[in-house]
């Protein structure tokens, strides 16, 4: 069985679903000129981390890794494949195993309630529908809790136990290799900070968020780890002078691997999918009190966060 994908934390969920059935990755080079991603240096590394990382993993797992182009990925035929859910947008693929890996795609599911914010669910569970076609054998295999939204037979739930123990040893692996190791103060304890894409949410929930930061961490009297976003443009150590000392790590190692790092007592972070691998011990989701503001930039998350029980609190 092989797993089409180009986001390393993938293979790590497929190992944990497929366990010994899983033979092969197959990294699919992304187009950087076609569907919306602009050919930017910094779109060119993060894809050349994603590779460098994925086959490290793969080692691991003693899986073959092979490299295909995105163009040739459209024209396969591989009905016992794993696709990530990542590359199933507008395309309808000869496959019946999906990795919902992509929070957002959560919306193809059903909203626990539709009496606010109505047109906009609807509208996202149409987009979603039309976005990735599924077959009516497709096998899912999700994050989360099985739930009474998730109650269809060809709905799989990942080992959440299996996959803490198998992202764990990824984790370490990377860690291990001098171009991803991080200096870890093993006399201090730390809080990991995953703020929002700016561009996105605009400047006004950035500085909301860091002033949270702030607050938590003097109070808490705890270190900070940085992890900005690969899109994210804003300057946060001009921007936000008490980050001056904060601990940096490269942008575009998956967050999902920062998790395992040892002495983190709190992790802060904007809804993503990467928090099905968090502590939900140490975990607090901050979202904007501007309705308006949440509904254009994390409505899109909220099924992803009810599947997998994690609460949110609006700053």
């Amino acid at each position: 069985m092989r797993l089409y994908t180009n986001n390393p934390i993938s293979i790590v969920s497929a190992v944990t679903a497929y366990s010994v059935k899983l033979t092969q990755i197959v990294f699919v080079e992304p187009n950087l000129t076609n569907r919306g991603i602009n050919q930017s240096a910094s779109d060119k590394r993060k894809f050349r981390y994603r590779k460098k990382i994925s086959k490290i993993i793969s080692n691991y797992f003693q899986l073959k890794f092979t490299i295909l182009d995105w163009q040739k990925f459209y024209n396969i035929d591989d009905k016992v494949a794993v696709i990530d859910s990542h590359l199933l947008r507008g395309q309808t693929l000869n496959s019946k195993n999906v990795l919902f890996a992509a929070s957002d795609t959560y919306s193809i599911f059903k909203f626990s309630n539709y009496k606010t914010n109505l047109y906009t669910k609807l509208r996202l569970k149409f987009y979603w529908k039309k976005q990735i076609k599924l077959k009516k054998n497709s096998q899912l295999y999700l994050f989360g809790y099985k739930n009474k939204l998730l109650k269809k037979k060809n709905i799989h739930v990942i080992n959440k136990k299996k996959l803490a123990v198998n992202t764990k040893l990824a984790s370490e692996l990377i860690f291990k290799s001098p171009e991803y190791k991080i200096q870890i103060d093993k006399e201090k304890f730390y809080m990991l900070i995953l703020p929002p894409i700016a561009k996105k949410t605009g400047e006004i929930f950035s500085q909301e968020f860091l002033r949270f930061v702030c607050e938590y961490s003097a109070t808490k009297k705890l270190s900070i780890i940085l992890k900005v976003h690969p899109n994210d443009s804003l300057n946060y150590y001009t921007k936000f002078s008490f980050l001056n000392d904060c601990l940096k790590v490269p942008r575009d190692i998956p967050s999902e691997f920062l998790f395992e790092l040892p002495n983190i007592k709190k992790i802060l972070a904007v809804p993503s999918a990467s928090l099905a691998f968090a502590s939900q011990k140490k975990l607090t989701v901050l979202v904007p009190k501007n309705r308006e503001l949440f509904r254009t930039c994390f409505l899109d998350q909220l099924i992803f966060l009810e599947t997998n029980k994690i609460a949110i609190r609006a700053i």
